[in-house]
């Protein structure tokens, strides 16, 4: 239509024009044929067209008439338009080219037909007004009326006075799909068959639904609604081939940038994607809007495998192999073969202010970043803003989120972005090598044989890491407060530890078997969810003694050569009482290796009110806490020989899931978990569990009486319907 072949993007119009997301689509739809020739004669012109998703904007009240001009361009034939959200009026048609000043003394404004649909005729044209309702509709051909947008996966929610928006990613479709990377081809688990996965866009305070067919969100509070939060065996049984599961994502105050991934064996590492909050509608972000902004996450490749990885070294009790490269929104980069043709590219536009949304889904190394010879002006970190902090790189652990802005005001070129592993302890082989993209400044220049790189420090440079992540400082203004607990009801110090198991098994490359732990409790999962069972007080499944203190005190950063590496296995939970202000101190340890470990706590951003070197000291290291202004994050990066102390209230009901976000640790049993219990409320209690079709001919009305579990087994559970009783197998089939 008027030379532009409309593209159809991942993100719906509708969902773009509410919610301000920019990039969708552009509003300069032309208002008449860009070029005038003999439409409907025998002509010799240029029958290429422009893609583009242009949109006519109209405002409300307008009387409109539109023109539709048929052409004789490849083919001379009718064409039945339709347009959505209105009836129009019919008021005349022709043969031949419209003339806009006689052909309108021959419309009939009578009694025009008032239709939805209309004959273009061939090489002919037609008029029809329409008067403007607040509405976004589409207008297509119905020789080929495309209903593929029901299947794109993005669907809307009824309002109920909260903002809400469905969205079915890829109708959450997870599934194996073939890549290229470092000369060779693999097939892997993604969502809708991208890597990374695709980007949820919603405002702070949305309710998102995503039906996944065939695993969560990262960073998302949930307020109590741990029944949507996704660790396997945690919260929820793995979702089972050919069986889908919908989360309930309730966003509460945060904005910013969060991130979903797969919470099952090693999937994560393809199965993921950017969780984008912006601020709630009537609002704006506390610093000046950029001029447009773009995810960038870090990832790792492997060219194995990840579930035979992650399984065969497990079971030799070894560690997994490495990644093969360190990724780029997906991309390896220039600097790794088969790759420089793929490198992502981000153009920018000289003058102009872009925010960038960093993400590190890497899954076994923090990462130094930064972009050759600009300066990053870092505002937010795990959706909360912080004070602006202008520097040349950033040190991010996996689970963390940064939002950046830049400025384009170098000499137009091309400049790498680039990241690179910090890892300065003496732990287990880690990738060592650089992912870049490029950012690519629009217009006319040479490119330069050598595009630079950043001077990023050195992958061992620990006062780097420490001067860049003990600058951060909440934003703590008016309208972003923060409420740091000033006294404490509840302490925990949790040791932190590479550890070893006996190893007994025929597959066991050794006696002994790699392992991890804190307070020397190597977590370990059941079959059964701890959420299910809490929930349905179903006995043996866990237990609620969690050491409070390590079990042995000893010095922790010392020298470890007369220290017992071994840990015990464990189920173990803390309990804590709703409303409880809560601190946590998580101590490293030397065991095996000093190294930095990055803590991800589900279910709530809690306030990093200290770090320090050695063995935390409970009398005089308090003494040094930031209980002004201190970062709210939900993922600590724990310095390696040192201590960080986190407090937070508990105020989320539920069973919450805390481990080491370097991969191979939380697989090793750096694991924990923390079960709120419900205030004296509902208001202050968890959320029912979501409908589970346990039968689909009595599905309803239906009320747990008693059960009897036998773990080796399976699991009964008796249930009761308008007075009968009968039992189900219930949890046999669930996990």
């Amino acid at each position: 239509m008027n030379n532009v072949s409309f593209e159809a993007k991942p993100i719906d119009i509708l969902q773009a024009y509410y919610r301000s997301i920019d990039g969708v689509f552009d509003r300069d739809f032309p208002s008449e044929p860009p070029n005038y020739y003999n439409f409907t004669a025998n002509i010799n012109i240029d029958v290429t067209t422009a893609t583009g998703t242009k949109v006519t904007m109209l405002n409300y009240g307008e009387s409109v008439e539109i023109v539709f001009q048929g052409t004789d361009l490849l083919a001379e034939m009718n064409h039945p338009m339709h347009l959505h959200g209105f009836s129009f009026y019919l008021v005349g048609t022709g043969k031949g080219n419209f003339n806009n000043v006689t052909d309108p003394k021959s419309y009939n404004l009578i009694d025009p037909p008032e239709i939805n649909t209309v004959a273009l005729p061939k090489s002919g044209g037609l008029v029809h007004p329409l008067s403007s309702g607040e509405a976004l509709e589409l207008g297509h051909g119905h020789g080929s009326h495309c209903e593929e947008r029901q299947n794109k996966g993005y669907k809307y929610a009824p309002s109920s006075g909260v903002p809400a928006v469905l969205l079915l990613i890829l109708c959450s479709r997870l599934q194996q799909a073939q890549f290229t990377r470092l000369c060779e081809t693999k097939t892997m688990l993604t969502v809708n068959g991208s890597f990374p996965g695709p980007t949820i866009h919603a405002r702070r305070g949305d309710t998102i639904y995503v039906n996944v067919h065939n695993e969560g969100e990262h960073g998302v509070k949930q307020p109590r609604n741990p029944w949507s939060d996704g660790p396997e065996n945690i919260t929820q049984c793995p979702i089972q081939p050919g069986k889908n599961f919908t989360y309930e994502i309730i966003l509460s105050n945060e904005e910013g940038t969060l991130w979903w991934h797969a919470h099952s064996d090693w999937s994560r590492a393809t199965v993921h994607g950017a969780l984008v909050i912006s601020p709630a509608r009537g609002t704006t972000y506390p610093f000046p809007a950029p001029d447009a902004e773009q995810t960038i996450i870090l990832g790792s490749w492997f060219k194995g495998d990840l579930k035979e990885i992650i399984d065969d070294a497990l079971a030799a009790g070894i560690g997994p192999e490495i990644s093969n490269s360190l990724t780029i929104n997906g991309q390896p980069g220039d600097l790794y073969p088969c790759s420089a043709e793929n490198t992502y590219r981000y153009q920018v536009n000289y003058g102009k202010t872009y925010l960038l949304r960093v993400i590190n889904a890497v899954m076994n190394e923090e990462q130094f970043f930064g972009i050759a010879g600009h300066s990053l002006t870092v505002v937010g970190q795990d959706a909360a803003y912080i004070k602006p902090i202008t520097t040349n790189y950033i040190m991010i652990t996996p689970g963390q989120t940064m939002d950046i802005l830049v400025s384009a005001n170098r000499t137009p070129s091309d400049y790498y972005m680039a990241s690179r592993t910090f890892a300065d302890g003496n732990g287990p082989p880690f990738d060592n090598t650089t992912t870049t993209a490029i950012l690519h400044y629009n217009g006319n220049y040479t490119t330069p044989s050598a595009i630079p790189l950043p001077r990023l420090p050195r992958f061992n440079d620990t006062a780097a890491a420490a001067n860049y992540t003990g600058r951060i400082r909440s934003l703590a203004s008016k309208k972003h407060p923060i409420n740091v607990p000033q006294s404490i009801n509840r302490r925990l110090y949790i040791a932190i530890a590479l550890n070893f198991l006996p190893c007994t098994a025929a597959t066991c490359a050794n006696s002994t078997r790699l392992a991890a732990s804190m307070n020397n409790v190597s977590f370990e999962a059941k079959p059964i969810d701890i959420l299910q069972a809490y929930y349905r007080s179903i006995n043996g499944v866990f237990d609620r003694d969690f050491p409070s203190e390590p079990p042995k005190y000893y010095n922790f950063t010392g020298n470890m050569t007369s220290i017992d590496v071994t840990s015990a296995q464990g189920t173990k939970v803390t309990m804590l009482n709703y409303g409880e202000s809560v601190e946590i101190v998580f101590q490293g340890t030397n065991l095996l290796a000093e190294m930095n470990h990055p803590i991800h706590l589900h279910g709530f951003s809690f306030y990093l009110v200290g770090t320090g070197k050695g063995n935390f000291n409970n009398v005089t290291d308090p003494k040094s806490y930031n209980l002004i202004d201190p970062p709210e994050i939900n993922t600590v990066a724990l310095p390696k020989s040192g201590w960080a102390a986190i407090r937070f209230v508990a105020d989320n009901p539920g069973v919450w899931f805390i481990h080491c976000h370097l991969e191979r640790h939380s697989s090793w049993g750096m694991d924990t978990v923390l079960i709120v219990r419900n205030g004296k409320t509902r208001a202050t209690s968890m959320r029912r569990p979501p409908a589970v079709d346990l039968n689909k001919s009595f599905r309803r009305n239906i009320s747990c009486v008693t059960v009897m579990s036998d773990l080796r087994n399976t699991a009964s559970i008796r249930y009761r319907q308008r007075g009968r009783e009968f039992d189900n197998i219930f949890l046999r089939e669930q996990c």
